[in-house]
């Protein structure tokens, strides 16, 4: 704090005022779409690689170092296979650099530098491009022992690679990967035919089962692709109305008579409820679920235009439906989740923890189908309870509407219990008799 003697600090510095009134931040945020992780977020550890970085943000770390070597072998790689010099690629780049530098959130100064900027880009470019290359057949450059750039080589690494690739601070824009790829093939590809081409590169690595791969679009990067792929389907419709308090449990929702079944697609847009029937794609639980949706989510809440938070209402939806172990052993024998470690309780504890914080979008089709489900659970409810009423009414009319019966029912009852009782010491003292002779 300055002393009373000393220049009064400058709060609001007009010249800058001025400048920020004249700017338009709209334009700035809407370019943004790779982001820093907020520090106070509970699992802050889920969007730290283990072991490669992408992109400038976590770029030198110590833990991360042992892979620059490896880029460098893919980046020789690259620029031998396509008989390119560097310096094509950097022209090639050089007319979007500024929305490369505009896509990510934040900058350090060492990357406002345009040139260092730019070979970070191309380095890890590369070497996303060899990844993906490599795993899906097409690239056939590397050793079948390579260390990163086979399967039989890289089979205790791949589950990080993967990992890492889908945090949401360790982003490319798929822009890059689009220029590299047509650089590379030396041909004048429709822009079109290009993402379609890196489409299937990154759909076909992170989501294999999904075959053929179908046309999703253009994306923000590979992130943002493989959630596409997740919503896959026609566009929900919006709901127009505020979403029931709570959601009812699977174990509440089947002693109301909901049948379970599966989906006939994947895709998390595929949850119908109609005549009794809740329809749900599997829900798959392993040792990347967390991490995954984790970094998934973060980008739905940080993303201003995302549109509808699809994955979050998901989530939420399955939070409230997975409640308790009973919850999720009941889902797991209707074979509706997949998972290959952990407990039912594993299960249970991780649906709570991604869902915290978590929220359905108003106007997500989540919302009807919850609705939905809640007045059928009130419903069967009211009804049990009416026929509960109805019996026991039935019950005092028609019995005990005279006290004297209720005194003979249980009189009637008193003397069942010694007439048992006494057989039953009976048959013990004859057993015994028999045991001793």
């Amino acid at each position: 704090m300055a002393s009373p003697s000393g220049p009064r600090p400058i709060i609001i510095d007009m010249d800058r005022l001025s400048r920020t009134g004249e700017s338009n931040e709209g334009d700035l945020w809407t370019k943004h779409s790779i982001y820093k992780v907020p520090m106070f977020h509970p699992n802050k550890n889920a969007f730290e690689p283990k072991l490669v970085s992408i992109g400038p943000y976590h770029y030198g770390k110590p833990h991360l170092r042992s892979m620059e070597e490896h880029k460098l072998r893919a980046l020789h790689q690259h620029l031998k296979r396509s008989n390119k010099p560097i310096n094509d690629y950097k022209m090639i780049l050089d007319d979007i650099l500024q929305n490369l530098m505009d896509s990510y959130e934040q900058l350090d100064n060492i990357w406002r530098d345009r040139d260092t900027f730019l070979e970070l880009m191309i380095l890890d470019g590369s070497f996303l491009l060899e990844l993906l290359g490599s795993y899906s057949g097409i690239i056939k450059d590397y050793d079948i022992n390579d260390p990163v750039f086979s399967y039989q080589g890289s089979v205790n690494m791949l589950h990080y690679i993967v990992s890492d690739a889908l945090m949401v601070e360790n982003q490319l824009p798929l822009v890059l990967l689009e220029r590299l790829l047509g650089v590379e093939s030396d041909t004048m590809m429709e822009e079109e035919k290009i993402y379609k081409s890196l489409n299937e590169l990154v759909v076909g690595f992170f989501i294999p089962s999904m075959k053929p791969v179908p046309d999703i679009g253009g994306g923000l990067h590979m992130l943002d692709l493989v959630r596409k792929g997740m919503i896959l389907g026609p566009p929900a419709k919006t709901s127009r109305r505020l979403p029931s308090a709570v959601i009812r449990s699977a174990s509440d929702l089947h002693d109301a008579g909901v049948e379970f079944k599966r989906s006939e697609t994947k895709s998390i847009r595929d949850i119908t409820f109609s005549n009794g029937i809740l329809s749900l794609p599997v829900f798959i639980v392993d040792g990347g679920t967390a991490s995954f949706y984790l970094n998934v989510l973060t980008f739905e809440r940080l993303h201003p235009s995302i549109g509808h938070r699809e994955v979050s209402s998901f989530i939420a939806f399955m939070y409230g439906l997975i409640n308790s172990e009973k919850d999720a052993r009941l889902l797991r024998s209707l074979e509706l989740i997949e998972s290959t470690i952990g407990s039912n309780e594993y299960i249970a504890d991780l649906t709570e923890e991604l869902a915290r914080d978590m929220y359905f979008d108003p106007f997500s089709p989540l919302c009807e189908v919850r609705d939905a489900l809640d007045e059928h659970y009130v419903k069967s409810t009211k009804r049990w309870s009416r026929i509960l009423r109805e019996w026991r009414s039935n019950l005092m009319q028609n019995y005990f509407k005279n006290p004297w019966t209720l005194i003979s029912v249980v009189a009637a009852a008193f003397l069942l219990g010694l007439t048992m009782t006494q057989t039953y010491y009976t048959a013990l003292g004859y057993y015994r008799k028999n045991s001793n002779s």
